[in-house]
Parts: C-alpha cells; structure tokens; sequence
C-alpha cells in the first residue's frame, strides 16, 4: 500500500552520515513504494514545528537525528488526537532510544527495519510543559551529553562521556530534596536521580533492562543517595558501574508517577538535552503514547 512519509533530517546529527546517505534513504522507501517529503531542520525546535504543521498530512513521521530530535518530533506529535507512526533512523552519537527499539547503528538496515513494519507501543513521560521520550535526569554528570564538545563525542562515542565523568569527580556535589512516590515520602541527599524508560542511558546499559517494558505504564527510577565518606563514594561508583544495586546508597523502584521537590532549584536534563533549572518536578507515566516503527513487537527488553 502506497505511504506518504515525511522524513524530518537533523544534517547535524552524529558523524552527519545522513546528509551523504539521504538520497539512498529516499531511493529505499520509494523503491517501496512510498512518496518521501524531506524536511531539513536548522534549528532548535524545527522537528516540533514540521510535526505541529504537517504531520496530518502523512502516514509516518521518519525521524533521522540523534535523541534530542527523536524528542522535539514526539513532543510535536503529542498532543495530536490521531498520531501517525514514528519511524526512528538513529543518526546521533549515543543513540540510547535505537539500543531500546534493538535498531540497527546503519541508517540504511535501520530504514529497511522500518520497512518491515513491526509496531512497538511506547510509553511517554511528561516534563514540565514538555515531555521526555526516554529519561529525564537530575544530578551528577546529566549535563554531559550537550555539553561535551560534538567532535570529541564523534571520535570516542559513549567512552567520551565516561572520560568527561571522571574528569568531573572533584565537583560532584548532592541535591537535598524530598521526593514522593505511590503514598511514600522520602527525605535525602542525593547525587543523582534518573526516571526512565529505556534499556540505555547516556551509552550505559539501563539498571534493570531485564524487567524494562516500554509500555507498561511505568517508569524505572534510580537514585543515588550522597556517599558520607571517600570510600563509600568510590564503592557506590564502582558497583554502579558493574550493575550492583544492593548498595546501601543506591534506591531503584518502578513508578507511574514521581515527583521531586528540592530546596533550592537543580538542573535536569531531559533525553540528553538541557532540561532545565528547576524547583519542582511531577513527572506521570502517558502509557502507549507513541507506536514506533522497527524493531521486535512490543515485549519486554
């Protein structure tokens, strides 16, 4: 059956692969007899605008960019009653949300992973007056997908974030903030907090991807309370780093809604980009928001 398909470009995405395989990208879909309109962004926010202009007009919005643009085109899409399907050819450096849909790196096998149709509902987290696709993050090291330099993240991949966070240890600092959950209140420092959906976080394998569903309704929260001794700092950072979680100042538990309420404002991030200073934040699970394109059928990760 003929589609009409509007593939929305970020040509500054990752190792700018997309903008040389373009034309072989178009040539994929029409040989299946689909009708392509490209549409380049050049901006922050221009995914959003196509979406919210256009979208209507198409059967499947291809998105082919990294996560940040993978995020502006689902908050176009969201408040649409009828949404078209999302086609996902990962274009970026870390790509978190192609390890989750089990994508391909290839923008060509990606494309043709679309191509086969596989339909996988996804879960979708509001954020303030946005929304977050995979994770929204506060705490040590969340800032340092945007701000690491884009030609260091293209020669070393997920390693230059783990250089970056390294090299960053001597400002680690913790956010007193009390946070609500399912009729708990907890009161604690923390380093680190995390709300996710996804099988990888920043390159980094999720805690739990055994028990990860991306449309169950529910989000995987991980925080790290803030370590009282050098030793315990070191011990806390090691075992996260081998997926041990019976650390006494690691917490992990399954939400549909979470909120955070700290005494002085912290930084977020949300799908790898800047989320923003923030004094409060109620996050809610909006279950099977987006049906993806690609991939194996919704199952569990």
């Amino acid at each position: 059956m003929s589609q009409k398909l509007m593939l929305i470009l970020n040509p500054h995405a990752g190792h700018r692969e997309s903008r040389v395989r373009l034309f072989e990208l178009v040539d994929l879909f029409s040989s299946h007899d689909c009708t392509v309109t490209v549409c380049p962004t050049q901006k922050k926010s221009d995914a959003s605008r196509f979406v919210t202009e256009m979208a209507k007009d198409f059967d499947v919005i291809l998105c082919c960019g990294g996560d940040g643009t993978l995020n502006e085109v689902v908050t176009g899409l969201m408040p649409m009653k009828h949404k078209p399907d999302v086609g996902y050819i990962p274009a970026g450096t870390t790509n978190d949300m192609a390890a989750t849909l089990h994508l391909p790196r290839s923008l060509l096998k990606a494309a043709e992973v679309i191509l086969r149709g596989n339909i996988r509902q996804h879960d979708i987290g509001t954020f303030h007056d946005g929304y977050f696709v995979h994770v929204a993050a506060f705490g040590a090291f969340t800032d340092i997908p945007y701000v690491t330099p884009q030609h260091v993240k293209i020669a070393l991949g997920p390693l230059a974030y783990v250089l970056e966070g390294i090299r960053r240890l001597p400002e680690l600092r913790h956010h007193h903030m009390v946070v609500e959950h399912d009729g708990q209140r907890l009161e604690e420092d923390f380093i680190f907090g995390a709300v996710t959906n996804s099988i990888s976080m920043g390159g980094i394998k999720n805690p739990m991807p055994g028990n990860v569903r991306l449309d169950d309704g529910l989000f995987e929260v991980l925080l790290v309370r803030n370590p009282t001794t050098p030793h315990q700092l070191r011990k806390t950072l090691t075992d996260l780093s081998r997926r041990k979680y019976d650390n006494e100042n690691v917490m992990f538990f399954q939400t549909a809604a979470v909120s955070f309420i700290p005494d002085q404002p912290v930084p977020w991030t949300k799908d790898g980009e800047d989320g923003g200073l923030r004094l409060e934040t109620s996050i809610q699970n909006l279950p099977r928001s987006i049906r993806f394109l690609g991939g194996k059928p919704t199952d569990k990760t």
